[in-house]
């Protein structure tokens, strides 16, 4: 049984809406002025922001 720890498990809980955006995306985009961002805009209309943490 592979362990995990929690830096891992918060980023696999991050990782399933990403790869269900994905599948249905209709636009994407980044925004590259702070705070950058990747945008997903889903076939049904719905926005996905995947922004990058202050530090």
């Amino acid at each position: 049984m592979q362990r995990w720890n929690k830096r891992r498990v918060a980023g696999a809980a991050l990782e399933q809406p990403y790869l269900d955006g994905l599948a249905h995306a209709a636009k994407s985009g980044v925004l590259m002025n702070p705070p950058q961002a990747l945008e997903l805009t889903l076939d049904n209309g719905q926005t996905l922001t995947f922004a990058r943490r202050a530090k």
